[in-house]
């Protein structure tokens, strides 16, 4: 079941976070990631969830690098998956990651983290 949208500010989450590697995120462990048996690396999903019906996230290093920018827009479904890779199409190393959403509700931002 999808998760719903948003019409309120700050009400955007990370999930799972932390993103760790060495867990089990497949459809057999409770997880969203695909089917064990076909599953591999480039399988990784990191969900946006509660997110408004029309936005735009950004994701940054704490140094403010630009990772990737991704666009929301379905009034049915509050969820966005992203791949962990960045805008140059690399697999993105551990560490902490702030992110924007911008919408016509305003702007917030968020932190999450990846262990690899």
């Amino acid at each position: 079941m999808p998760f719903s949208v948003s019409h309120e500010l700050n009400k955007v989450l990370v999930v799972p976070n932390p993103y760790r590697v060495d867990e089990d995120y497949t459809f057999e462990m409770g997880g969203y990631e695909g089917r064990a048996k076909v599953w591999n690396e480039n399988k990784r999903l990191l969900k946006f969830i509660h997110l408004p019906p029309k936005c735009t996230i950004r994701i940054f290093t704490l140094t403010g690098d630009i990772i990737t920018t991704l666009y929301h827009e379905n009034t049915e479904r509050g969820e966005l998956d992203w791949n962990l890779i960045s805008e140059s199409n690399r697999a993105i190393a551990s560490g902490v990651y702030v992110f924007t959403v911008e919408s016509e509700y305003g702007t917030q931002m968020g932190k999450f983290v990846v262990i690899r």
